[in-house]
C-alpha cells in the first residue's frame, strides 16, 4: 500500500500548536487501514495567507507529489482552511493534487474529493467552493477584529508587540506603553547632539564609544545572529540608520503611529526639539542644499527667567518662524514661560542703536580683534572641509567596492539596494556640508578682504550691513551677553551688555522693543533705548531679580517727563533694518 500525508497547520496567532490535528487525523487514518509507518506529517505555523516558497512544509509536500504521483495516495486536513485562506490559491493546490491522482480529505466534512474510480467527487467539489469563501471571509472578520483589537488596545496605551518596542519604552506590569528612564536618557542624547549639526554617523559613533548597549544587545544577549557574518547580539553597535529612524520616529515627542492612525503616547522629548530636528534633517535630504543662515546673536543671547540660551528657529516661508526663543522649551515640562523675540527686531535695535552712539563707538575703533574672529572662524572652516572631502570620497569609494562586490557574487538586490541607499544617503549629506561650508568661507574671505579698505568699527559696521558673517563676527566681539525679559504683551526688554577687549562697560543698553509694530499690516521695528545705568545689579546668575512693573514704571515716568501719553518708540530706518537673506 502507498503512503498517505497529513497536512496541519495553526496560524502563528492561534497560541496552539498542531499536535490535535495530527493525533485526530492519525486516529482516522489508523481507521482506514493505514499503520503508522504508512504515514508522512507536513506540519507549520504561519499564516494562511502565505503560499508558495512562504511555505516551506507545504512546498515540501507539492514536490513530493510532483516528482511521484503514486508516492501518496490521499493527503488528510481537519479543515479546508487548514490549507489556506485564499480561494484561488485553495482550489489551484486541490486541483494540482487530484489531477495527480491523490484525494483530498477533509475531516470536519467527513469527504473526499475523489470517488473510489478516481473520477472527480462533483457534489463535494460544489460544497469546498462554498467552504473556501467561507474561509476567506472567516480570515478577513478576523483580520479585522484582530485590527480592531489591537487598535482599541494601542489607544488605551497598551504596549503590544514583542521585544523589539522603541527604543526608550518599555512595558510596564499592566502590559501599558511605558518610558524607560535609562534609555530615554540616550534618545534626549541623540536629539540634542543632533540640534547640535552632529551628523547620525558622528552621534552613532558617540554613543558607541560609550558603550550605550543597544536594544539588540539588551534583547538578545548571549544569542547568535545570523547575519552575512555570525554575530553576538552583544556586538550589535549603533549604526547610523537606527539614529536616522529615531529621529524620524514621531513616538518620541507623543505621537505613536498606528497603521493610520496617530495616537497620543508617553513623550519623552518636547514636541519644539522634535520638529527642530525634524527641520535639520529634512534640510540636509535636499542635494546642493547651500543655505547658511547667519544669527548674528547666537550664544550672546540668555533668558532672563531661566537664565538658559536662546536658540534661533528659522523657516524662510510666509507665516514661518523667525524668532530667537528659550531653550527650556527644548526641555520636557521645562518651559520657563519666557517670550520669544522676533530676530530682525532686536538684532536691528542692537544695530540701529550702536552705530548711532558716538558714546559707544568711541570704545570700539579698532577692527584687530575682529579681523581674528574671522580668521579663526576660517581656519575652522577649511579643516572641517577637509575632513568631509575626505569622507566624501571614502563614501564614494565604498559605492564603488560594493558594486564589484556585488556582481562577483550575485548578491540578493535588495541587500544590495538597501545598504547603497546608506551610502548615497550618506554621500548627499557630505556633500550639503560640504557645500555650505564653501559657501561660508568664501563669505568670509570676502569679508576680511574689505577689512582692508575700512578705517573704523563705525565704518565698518555700516559696510558690513549686507554680510552677515562679518556682522556677526563685530557683534560677538562687541556684545557680551543680551538678557531678555517680557515687561508686558507688546513690549520686550533686551538688555545689552557691551563687551570692549573681554572687559564689560560699566553701561548696557536697555532697549524695550515693541513688538505691537511687528503685527501692523505694514511692519514698523521700533524701541525704546532706555539708559542701563549698571544693570548687572539687577540680574542674579542671568535671571532678572527686578519685579518687571518697575520697568513699566520707568517707562512711564520717562512718557510723563517728555509729555507723551503713549511710549515715544524711535522707529528704525529702512537703511538699518537687519533681514536673513534667503539664497
Amino acid at each position: 500500500m502507498t503512503k498517505v500525508a497529513i497536512y496541519a497547520r495553526v496560524s502563528t496567532s492561534d497560541n496552539q500548536d498542531y499536535t490535535r490535528q495530527v493525533e485526530e487525523l492519525t486516529e482516522k487514518i489508523i481507521k482506514d487501514g493505514y499503520t503508522g509507518e504508512d504515514i508522512d506529517v507536513f506540519a507549520e505555523s504561519l499564516s494562511g495567507y502565505k503560499f508558495d516558497k512562504e511555505r516551506p512544509e507545504m512546498d515540501r509536500l507539492n514536490q513530493k507529489i510532483k516528482e511521484d504521483k503514486n508516492y501518496y495516495t490521499r493527503v488528510y486536513v481537519t479543515e479546508i482552511s487548514r490549507i489556506g485562506r485564499k480561494p484561488r490559491k485553495i482550489r489551484d493546490i486541490i486541483e494540482t493534487w487530484n489531477d495527480a491522482g491523490v484525494d483530498l480529505y477533509i475531516h470536519n466534512i467527513g469527504q473526499n474529493t475523489l470517488l473510489p474510480n478516481g473520477k472527480r467527487n462533483a457534489v463535494v467539489n460544489m460544497i469546498i467552493q462554498v467552504l473556501v469563501e467561507f474561509a476567506h471571509s472567516e480570515g478577513e472578520l478576523f483580520k479585522q477584529r484582530s485590527r480592531s483589537g489591537l487598535l482599541s488596545s494601542a489607544k488605551a496605551g497598551k504596549a503590544g508587540g514583542g521585544k523589539y518596542l522603541p527604543y526608550g519604552y518599555r512595558k510596564d506590569k499592566n502590559k501599558m506603553l511605558a518610558i524607560c528612564d535609562d534609555e530615554a536618557e540616550v534618545i534626549e542624547m541623540i536629539f540634542d547632539l543632533y540640534r547640535k549639526d552632529n551628523g547620525t554617523k558622528v552621534i552613532s559613533g558617540i554613543l558607541n564609544n560609550k558603550n550605550v548597549p543597544t536594544r539588540t544587545n539588551k534583547a538578545l544577549k548571549g544569542k547568535e545572529l545570523n547575519f552575512k557574518i555570525r554575530k553576538k547580539a552583544e556586538d550589535i553597535k549603533w549604526s547610523d540608520k537606527q539614529v536616522h529612524d529615531i529621529l524620524k520616529n514621531t513616538i518620541y515627542k507623543g505621537k505613536r503611529r498606528f497603521k493610520d492612525r496617530i495616537l497620543d503616547a508617553p513623550s519623552i522629548i518636547p514636541e519644539e526639539l522634535f520638529d527642530e530636528c525634524t527641520d535639520i534633517r529634512k534640510s540636509k535630504t535636499h542635494r546642493n542644499h547651500t543655505t547658511e543662515y547667519v544669527y548674528l546673536l547666537k550664544d550672546r543671547i540668555i533668558c532672563g527667567c531661566c537664565g538658559r540660551n536662546y536658540f534661533a528657529k528659522f523657516k524662510p516661508k510666509v507665516g514661518g518662524d523667525k524668532v530667537y526663543i528659550c531653550s527650556s522649551r527644548l526641555k520636557k515640562n521645562g518651559n520657563c514661560g519666557n517670550t520669544g523675540i522676533n530676530i530682525s527686531l532686536i538684532e536691528s535695535a542692537i544695530y540701529n542703536e550702536i552705530i548711532s552712539s558716538d558714546s559707544i563707538l568711541k570704545y570700539i575703533n579698532k577692527k584687530d580683534e575682529v579681523k581674528k574672529r574671522l580668521e579663526d572662524d576660517m581656519e575652522q572652516l577649511k579643516n572641517r572641509i577637509v575632513t568631509n572631502e575626505r569622507l566624501y570620497g571614502e563614501c564614494v569609494h565604498q559605492q564603488k567596492t560594493l558594486l564589484k562586490i556585488a556582481l562577483k557574487v550575485d548578491m540578493d538586490a535588495e541587500l544590495y539596494a538597501n545598504e547603497n541607499a546608506e551610502l548615497v544617503l550618506e554621500e548627499n549629506r557630505l556633500s550639503d556640508k560640504l557645500n555650505r561650508d564653501r559657501t561660508q568661507l568664501r563669505k568670509i574671505k570676502s569679508s576680511l578682504k574689505k577689512q582692508k579698505d575700512i578705517g573704523t568699527t563705525a565704518a565698518m559696521l555700516k559696510n558690513a550691513k549686507e554680510d552677515r558673517a562679518e556682522l556677526r563676527a563685530i557683534f560677538l566681539n562687541l556684545i557680551d551677553k543680551v538678557i531678555i525679559n517680557v515687561i508686558d504683551k507688546d513690549t520686550v526688554l533686551a538688555n545689552v551688555f557691551l563687551s570692549i577687549e573681554q572687559v564689560v562697560l560699566p553701561n548696557s543698553l536697555r532697549l524695550f522693543l515693541d513688538t505691537k509694530g511687528l503685527r501692523l499690516r505694514k511692519k514698523v521695528y521700533r524701541y525704546l533705548p532706555m539708559e542701563g545705568r549698571n544693570d548687572a545689579v539687577r540680574y542674579n546668575e542671568n535671571q532678572l531679580q527686578t519685579p518687571v512693573q518697575k520697568f513699566q514704571e520707568e517707562i512711564y515716568i520717562v512718557n510723563e517727563n517728555a509729555g507723551l501719553m503713549d511710549t515715544d518708540y524711535l522707529t528704525i530706518s529702512h537703511q538699518n533694518v537687519l533681514t536673513i537673506p534667503i539664497n
